[in-house]
């Protein structure tokens, strides 16, 4: 599909499969020009800011019930960091314990999973899942919204995420803000 990137599980893509070492050189293809050179330029408010704590808008549940109201606080309340234990499958975090309730297995019938899908294993620590992964047997406590799951993709160990939950009409309306915003940025491109 035309990717540059790296699957390092898998041994392929990218450079020889493997990740980048010191004095490595890598070429880009012939591309059209930059947007500079057009006269354009992304709003400034497109870019991202790659701030040391980002927060991560989610949508409540499938398995938010699964925990109790305290657990479900603190997951809302604190700052987790993020561990070196992340890649294209999924984001390790590291803070308060999410507590669960007690009559509720840690472990659920594994299901599809979707990018974004917050599980909660057995030590209480999240795990933010992204493209890789597609079956899974842990609760999920929250989906991260669709337009901030790039921020997830910018995160690095040590990074601090929060979570703030939101409406699935709040979520539909920001992606449909975004939608419109880069509807409207190609029609300019378009009439350059």
């Amino acid at each position: 599909m035309g990717s540059c990137s790296t699957y390092l599980s898998g041994s392929f893509g990218g450079l020889e499969g493997r990740k980048l070492r010191r004095k490595d050189i890598l070429y880009r293809p012939d591309l059209s020009p930059p947007l500079d050179r057009l006269g354009l330029r992304f709003p400034g408010d497109w870019i991202p800011s790659l701030k040391k704590e980002v927060p991560l808008r989610v949508i409540p549940g499938p398995q938010n019930h699964h925990f109790t109201e305290k657990g479900f606080q603190t997951f809302c309340s604190s700052s987790y960091q993020v561990t070196p234990q992340c890649d294209r499958m999924g984001v390790r975090l590291q803070g308060p314990k999410i507590e669960r309730r007690s009559d509720i297995e840690e472990s659920i019938i594994s299901e599809g999973l979707i990018p974004g899908a917050i599980q909660v294993p057995g030590d209480g620590n999240p795990i933010i899942i992204l493209t890789e992964l597609v079956t899974g047997g842990y609760t999920k406590i929250a989906t991260i919204i669709s337009i901030d799951l790039p921020r997830v993709a910018q995160l690095i160990p040590g990074d601090q995420v929060r979570f703030i939950p939101i409406s699935m009409e709040s979520s539909h309306h920001l992606l449909k803000e975004q939608e419109d915003r880069l509807k409207e940025f190609k029609e300019n491109i378009q009439q350059r």
